[in-house]
């Protein structure tokens, strides 16, 4: 059997937490930064975070520490994290059992189903998502 995670919210996204405890256990070298986006009189403000809690936010993170309160940043592709693991990525199962509902990002809700052999993740018009094995498919005949 092998564990996947899949999401049945509105999308497949971790919290910062997550990514945080991920990287721990696959990167521990990288320190990770982490900073919320506000609007200062229609100019971008990135403001340093150390608390990486979810919050209702949207939460930019980077891999250079680019100070506190800084109005619009010019940032490259290179400096930010982008996530997408594998989903039967044992590290990510881990990451999600240790932080259960923690670990959601924003509109995901995580869940841990298991597999015996051959998948395939499918997702909805609304983002939710489930498993589908070769046992689920009804063959028809030609």
């Amino acid at each position: 059997m092998k564990k996947i995670v899949i999401s049945t919210g509105m999308d497949f996204s971790l919290s910062p937490l997550a990514i945080k405890r991920y990287y721990e256990l696959v990167h521990p070298e990288m320190k990770l930064f982490f900073y919320k986006e506000n609007n200062n009189n229609g100019k971008r403000e990135l403001v340093k975070i150390n608390e990486v809690e979810p919050p209702p936010i949207e939460i930019n993170i980077l891999k250079v520490d680019i100070g506190d309160d800084v109005i619009d940043p010019h940032l490259q592709y290179k400096d930010y994290v982008y996530f997408e693991p594998m989903r039967d990525d044992p590290n990510l199962v881990q990451v999600v059992e240790e932080l259960g509902i923690k670990a959601n990002g924003r509109y995901s809700k995580l869940e841990i189903v298991q597999v015996d052999g051959k998948y395939r993740i499918h997702e909805n018009e609304a983002g939710s998502e489930w498993i589908e094995t070769p046992n689920d498919i009804i063959w028809q005949e030609a």
